[in-house]
């Protein structure tokens, strides 16, 4: 019995991380982010495409706990089965996000309080893989536990011109491992979004899974992985595609 109570108490006791976003002010950062989407139709309707993007975070400054940033795009290449309508739209994105310049404000929990308004600011972010897929708990967290937060939709609508879009999905975060230094963080999205567009509504459902690696002590990512799936209603018709981003540093 003795040498079991030994054992218990010699246990080490789970200790609990705190997450900040906190990178040094002046550093530069360069990302490539690889977004494969498939979404076949039918014969002549396969709108499947690839974007890659090469892109510079720079901590512009820093104030009160709120951190300001400089993003760039320094290249881009979309692909596109030949022959698709996607195809022929290629060379326009290109041209549309290559040499844009974006900038933001982040809070310590890693949430953006500024810079979001933009169509050009929420496709450069989005392609990132940072802004609006997950934040930082309020508290210290342990390995195992979860923190919830909700993507507002709604200000996706930029990205779509004529199209309205409304829902709250919901991000949930958990706490997988920590290596050293570094923690791995899961993002677990299912909701639904309601979109219209010529008077045409639109049922969307979202599925998706990602992990990311995170400095503990300045909360860049070093890496993501994201996979998600899309079923929409429309005309009494049921569609489906799907989508793999990949983010990792140059």
């Amino acid at each position: 019995m003795i040498p079991y109570l030994i054992a218990v108490v010699a246990l080490p006791v789970q200790s609990s991380v705190s997450f900040a976003y906190q990178p040094p002010v002046g550093a530069t950062f360069k990302y490539r982010t690889i977004i494969d989407s498939n979404q076949n139709m039918g014969a002549g309707m396969d709108l499947s495409s690839r974007i890659q993007m090469d892109a510079q975070t720079k901590i512009v400054s820093r104030t009160a706990g709120l951190t300001k940033l400089e993003t760039k795009t320094l290249a881009v290449k979309v692909t596109a089965p030949k022959g698709s309508p996607m195809a022929g739209q290629t060379a326009q994105l290109e041209k549309m996000l290559m040499g844009n310049t974006t900038t933001s404000t982040i809070d310590r929990n890693f949430k953006p309080v500024s810079g979001q308004s933009t169509a050009m600011n929420q496709v450069t972010q989005g392609m990132m893989g940072a802004m609006g897929t997950y934040s930082f708990p309020n508290k210290p967290i342990k390995i195992g536990e979860s923190w919830t937060t909700k993507m507002d939709v709604s200000k996706m609508g930029a990205m779509a011109p004529g199209m309205k879009i409304s829902g709250n999905i919901p991000i949930v975060c958990k706490l997988v491992s920590v290596q050293g230094g570094d923690a791995i963080i899961s993002v677990t999205m299912n909701g639904t979004m309601q979109m219209e567009a010529s008077g045409q509504a639109i049922k969307m459902k979202l599925e998706s899974q990602g992990t990311s690696k995170v400095a503990i002590a300045t909360g860049l990512s070093f890496y993501s992985d994201t996979k998600s799936s899309y079923t929409m209603e429309v005309g009494g018709q049921t569609m489906k595609s799907t989508m793999t981003q990949t983010m990792r540093p140059l």
